[in-house]
């Protein structure tokens, strides 16, 4: 039996308070005798400060998710990956923790849309630089709204913090009351496991079902084509891009409650459910 999410993509088959992080940097005394060491530690400590907080001149609800790291040293991790942005000239960095997630974030955006918040996002999928066994470790980095996660009203990993926005992610695994009462603890335990693993994962809980997905897309990863129609109407189709295509091989199922599902075509013939991109709710 087939079974859809709520808020399945109809073309194509659909934390806590921000708290700054104040990195407290370890200095060695300093000689009066030499005031160019007291005044390079001292603009080193204005540097950091000014990256893991966004500056005054940033203004807007939206930013650039560059990543989002767990584990005890993820604080650690991002303030070292932040400083080998900075050599590389990448400005307008800031950080800051999300229920238990170092996030690293890239300038304040009024307009995602806007030429600019454009530019940058392009850029930063472009960036190349060696990190995690990848030359290109940020062809993932999405502009994200700063609104419900913002104020911490919202779990890191919930989908609900990206209500309205015009994103998509990639569902990869349901789980309703079939597969037993807590079906809704069991997709935020997947989350979480994904995440764990280094997945960009999230959760939404629907009334009846908890769907599970991972990535963050917009209307870029999607292809429109047009070919001849009947009648000599246009057919106008959509088909993912890249992005999507290279995380279906590594999600190429949507799981009911850790099982795949088997569904029927229209032609009576029968297939597993493919993982399918979805977007993000309209609602709380």
């Amino acid at each position: 039996m087939s079974h859809r999410p709520p808020f399945r993509f109809l073309a194509i088959a659909a934390a806590t308070a921000a708290a700054a992080l104040l990195l407290a940097g370890c200095y060695q005394e300093i000689s009066r005798s030499d005031p160019w060491s007291q005044l390079r530690d001292l603009a080193w400590a204005d540097r950091n400060q000014a990256q893991t907080s966004p500056s005054a001149s940033m203004d807007g609800n939206w930013s650039i998710l560059l990543i989002s790291l767990d584990g005890d040293n993820r604080l650690k991790r991002i303030q070292s990956l932040m400083d080998r942005l900075g050599k590389n000239h990448v400005p307008d960095l800031w950080s800051r923790e999300e229920s238990g997630q170092a996030c690293l974030y890239r300038g304040r955006y009024a307009d995602p849309s806007s030429a600019k918040a454009q530019d940058d996002l392009r850029q930063t999928r472009l960036l190349e630089l060696k990190w995690n066994d990848q030359d290109r470790p940020f062809t993932s980095a999405m502009l994200v709204p700063l609104g419900l996660g913002a104020v911490g009203s919202v779990d890191s990993l919930d989908l609900r913090q990206f209500t309205g926005s015009k994103m998509y992610t990639l569902q990869v695994a349901f789980f309703n009351s079939d597969g037993g009462p807590e079906f809704r603890q069991a997709a935020e335990v997947y989350a979480q496991q994904l995440r764990a693993q280094g997945r960009q994962a999230f959760y939404y809980h629907g009334k009846k079902m908890s769907v599970v997905t991972v990535g963050l897309f917009d209307e870029s990863d999607l292809i429109q084509s047009q070919q001849p129609g009947p009648e000599g109407v246009p057919l106008i189709t959509q088909s993912y891009g890249p992005r999507v295509r290279d995380l279906q091989k590594q999600f190429p199922h949507n799981l009911g409650n850790g099982m795949t599902v088997i569904e029927k075509r229209s032609d009576g013939s029968a297939r597993e459910q493919t993982s399918f991109l979805v977007p993000m709710p309209d609602n709380m």
